[in-house]
């Protein structure tokens, strides 16, 4: 009789269960994806006159998701690809990373990564097979277009990357990001994306029907709970496949039935901006979709301008997103395929001082090889640590990436070409010398390493080590106190003046127009010692690289050398200084591209110089705490300066070494009036604040976010 009474309650708990499920995805309306034509997208970013309407930029800063369709072949290469994925997966024995959700949806993992250079795109392994003979023929299958497929969606993200450059280029400040010491700068978001590393993972979820090992501890599996609970991805963004279900035999559960479609999978929501979660539908028109993540409030959204009112001009959202998936057939899997764009490595994240490479390779030495069947939380974001190693796609020193151009080697975490250096491995092998990534100094460094790297013949074995230091390094502090410097930068005798200080740099400029209403009398006073000295006027060009640093002309000032540099042991201390004018190389920023002085300068100054013989309208002088460079002139090179208005001014120095390429954050650019002495610095890169996550009251500071944020995506859809 209590069985009786048990089995009909059982029963109607059942179907009010599932009739409520019907009635929520009844009441929820689909949430209408954007869809730009991929024709579309690539006419707006080659002809920039048609990007007024901004489609690409409303629609992310709506609800920060898109679709992209009509990419031509990529349907049917999708499909073709992902058709084997499950069973290429199962036939490598199941070992490859497998993880279950809290809902015991089975997630199993294949990873890879795309770096930026010829070849960059790294292969995906198969377990257990490194002979090719003993691939299963559904790898096989599986690999026959995935070369195509990589390709295409490459190609679709670069289009992406540059049309939402174009679209933004007005609203950003330069650069978005930079290397530390800001030797070298990701200019606009297309180099950004560009020279980032790219995760890619295919994925193979199963939420199996009846199975009872994998159901909840009530013994009753809930098709109504989330799988991966709400949140919001850390990278930039993430250009993914919709889910698509495939049907396999059911006398061989890991070989697809081709008689069967593949079909769009449901359950992918996304919370609007007015807060409501409701469903995406997708169909066979969205191809790839671009869906953004929370890097757009790390190192987008801080840097937008403002609006004439002072309000910030409109940004990006980042998507808030859930996938809850429904309890299927053994014979039935849900495939997808993403690619999440990481920052380069190479910048730097100056709250954290470490640059987003460090960052990542911390995070994935925070824990050991995962269990197989380890559990992990629904929210990515506070998932094990142990699941990191993986989830870098191998790029946790830079050790493994081997680039698949013969030509290329990973240096300066990018793969770069022999051929650019005018050097070749047989021309290594025949003087039996090995190809390395060195700096000038015949220093060889990983892959990974910041610096002046790039391809060479060598067999060298030296480690890097940092610059060697000027004679007189460090200042004496007891000498080189703030009243030294208060006196030494003091102000008389010019009629305006302005603080360059930063948190990073204590410097000053002053100056006088003289009274032929032409000519400035001007000085540059540096807080540090004399490793080099430099000013002039900004390259106004729009493309032009480092804030206009790239293609400007300085007049420069050495304290050793005689005017000869060599890269490889820098300045000679054992000539005199110089000061000359120089045009910095438009595209290379190290002294080594541009250390060839001007002739000679048109100037008619008289000459100011102590010592210093080259050029007659300068003058340096350096002491044990401080520096400073004075002038008098109308021009730097060909640039008059505008007297009557303003002019956009570039400087900076080095306090350390007589390496000359190095100057820290000892730089700016910034605006002169002349007149109205009313100059203004460029604004200094806003600092990330600390964000606090809900993993267990756990605080996290942004380096964390960052280093888990690139996760996200690898359980996301």
């Amino acid at each position: 009789m209590i069985y009786k009474t048990i089995i009909p309650w059982f029963l109607f708990v059942q179907a009010a269960d599932q009739f409520a499920g019907a009635s929520e995805s009844s009441v929820l309306e689909h949430y209408n994806v954007k869809r730009i034509h991929y024709s579309n997208l690539v006419k707006h970013s080659k002809d920039t006159s048609l990007i007024q309407d901004h489609e690409l930029r409303n629609a992310l800063s709506e609800e920060g998701i898109v679709s992209i369709t009509g990419i031509p072949g990529f349907a049917e290469l999708k499909r073709d690809t992902l058709t084997w994925l499950h069973a290429c997966i199962m036939d490598q024995g199941d070992t490859n990373h497998k993880t279950i959700h809290e809902d015991g949806t089975i997630r199993r993992t294949m990873a890879s990564i795309t770096v930026p250079g010829p070849g960059g795109a790294q292969p995906f392994k198969f377990a257990n097979h490194d002979n090719s003979e003993d691939i299963p023929a559904s790898c096989i299958e599986f690999s026959k277009k995935l070369g195509s497929f990589r390709l295409q969606v490459d190609s679709v993200i670069k289009e992406f990357a540059k049309r939402l450059s174009s679209e933004m280029e007005s609203s950003l400040e330069k650069p978005l990001m930079e290397t530390e010491g800001g030797s070298y700068s990701f200019s606009d978001i297309y180099s950004v994306v560009t020279e980032g590393h790219h995760l890619e993972h295919f994925h193979s979820y199963q939420k199996l029907r009846n199975e009872s090992k994998h159901s909840t501890s009530s013994g009753l599996r809930n098709d109504r709970g989330d799988t991966i609970e709400m949140h919001v991805d850390q990278g930039f963004f993430i250009a993914f496949t919709p889910g698509l279900m495939v049907t396999h035999k059911k006398d061989n559960y890991f070989e697809p039935d081709l008689s069967v479609p593949l079909k769009e999978s449901d359950g992918f929501y996304i919370e609007t901006s007015d807060g409501e979660q409701i469903p995406l539908h997708f169909d066979a028109r969205d191809e790839l979709i671009f869906m953004m993540g929370d890097g757009v409030n790390q190192y987008i959204n801080p840097k937008l301008d403002h609006n004439p009112d002072g309000t910030k001009k409109k940004g990006i959202r980042a998507t808030p997103h859930k996938v809850v998936l429904k309890s299927h057939d053994a014979n039935v899997a849900r495939v997808w395929y993403g690619r999440m764009a990481l920052p380069p490595p190479l910048a730097y994240h100056s709250a954290e001082k470490m640059t987003h490479g460090e960052i990542r390779s911390l995070a994935n030495k925070r824990g050991a090889k995962s269990e197989e069947t380890d559990k992990v939380h629904q929210g990515i974001g506070c998932s094990s640590p142990d699941t990191m190693r993986l989830l870098s796609g191998g790029d946790d020193s830079g050790t493994d990436i081997t680039c698949q151009d013969d030509e290329s080697i990973y240096c300066w975490a990018r793969c770069m070409s022999l051929l650019d250096q005018k050097i070749s491995k047989a021309k290594c092998a025949e003087k039996n010398l090995q190809v390395q990534c060195i700096n000038p100094r015949n220093q060889f460094a990983p892959g990974k390493k910041h610096g002046d790297f790039y391809p060479a013949c060598s067999n060298t074995t030296e480690a890097v080590t940092g610059y060697p230091k000027l004679p007189n390094y460090p200042a004496n502090e007891t000498i080189c106190h703030d009243d030294a410097w208060s006196e030494y930068s003091a102000t008389k005798g010019f009629q305006h003046s302005f603080n360059l200080t930063t948190d990073k740099t204590t410097a000053m400029f002053m100056w006088s127009v003289l009274d032929d209403k032409k000519t400035v009398k001007g000085k540059l006073v540096f807080r540090g010692l004399f490793g080099y000295i430099s000013l002039g006027p900004a390259n106004l060009d729009p493309k032009a690289r480092h804030k206009g640093m790239n293609g400007a002309t300085v007049v420069m000032a050495l304290p050793f050398g005689g005017g000869e540099y060599s890269s490889e042991t820098g300045l000679d201390l054992a000539k005199t200084g110089t000061i000359h004018e120089y045009l910095i190389d438009h595209q290379g920023s190290a002294f080594r591209h541009w250390s060839t002085p001007l002739n000679s300068s048109s100037s008619q100054i008289s000459p100011k110089s102590a010592g210093l013989k080259n050029i007659e309208y300068a003058d340096v002088n350096a002491t044990e705490c401080f520096t400073s460079l004075t002038f008098e002139t109308d021009h730097i090179n060909d640039k008059l300066f505008n007297t009557s208005g303003s002019d956009e001014i570039i400087w900076a120095a080095n306090g350390d070494d007589y390496f000359v390429g190095h100057h820290s954050r000892n730089r700016a650019r910034f605006s002169v009036h002349w007149q109205t002495a009313t100059p203004s610095p460029t604004p200094t890169p806003t600092l990330e604040p600390t964000i606090t996550s809900h993993c267990n009251g756990l605080e996290m500071k942004p380096w964390m976010t960052v280093a888990i944020g690139f996760l996200s995506y690898v359980a996301t859809l």
